[in-house]
């Protein structure tokens, strides 16, 4: 039997980063999530993305969090995105240390997973830092190593607009086949 796994970051796909230069979609919604022991954090994320990872998390993928949020994804559920459980939760350390080393973390973690695999697995990835360390040799790269991925799709929004309604259709198509 083969897997449909989706999986999608926060930061820059879901709740876009913010800056002074782009100006935020016009149908961004602003939250504040309260994770303890922090003080309550900002995310701007639009409804149609709510509205999408919804959706996905009804179809018959299974869908998970990969994302530096690690733990702090079982918060998301405050501004109406569903409990999705974590692929993987990082060590605070990796994520420290992969800004500052340039060594990804959320790769090596696939590539174990995809490596222990004895089912194929239909594979969407959703991260608007994809293609950061190899370019587009990911794709190539991903489906050479791991004969086990009969499907493949990477979707890498802009970080600073988040999941645009094209990619979204993108990831409806894919889990549709």
């Amino acid at each position: 039997m083969t897997r449909t796994l989706l999986l999608l970051d926060v930061d820059g796909v879901v709740s876009p980063m913010r800056s002074s230069h782009v100006t935020p979609a016009g149908d961004e919604v602003e939250h504040w999530i309260v994770i303890p022991p922090r003080p309550p954090l900002r995310v701007r994320i639009r409804p149609a993305v709510i509205e999408a990872v919804d959706r996905w998390a009804d179809s018959a993928a299974d869908v998970q969090w990969l994302s530096s949020w690690g733990w702090r994804t079982k918060w998301l559920d405050q501004v109406g995105l569903p409990r999705l459980p974590g692929f993987y939760d990082p060590d605070p350390a990796e994520v420290f240390f992969w800004g500052r080393s340039q060594r990804p973390w959320k790769r090596p973690a696939l590539e174990d997973y995809l490596a222990a695999q004895t089912e194929t697995v239909r594979l969407a990835w959703v991260d608007d830092e994809l293609f950061y360390y190899r370019g587009g040799e990911t794709r190539k790269d991903m489906l050479a190593a791991h004969p086990g991925i009969t499907d493949l799709l990477l979707v890498e929004p802009d970080g600073l607009v988040g999941l645009s309604d094209r990619e979204i259709r993108k990831v409806d198509k894919f889990l549709s086949r």
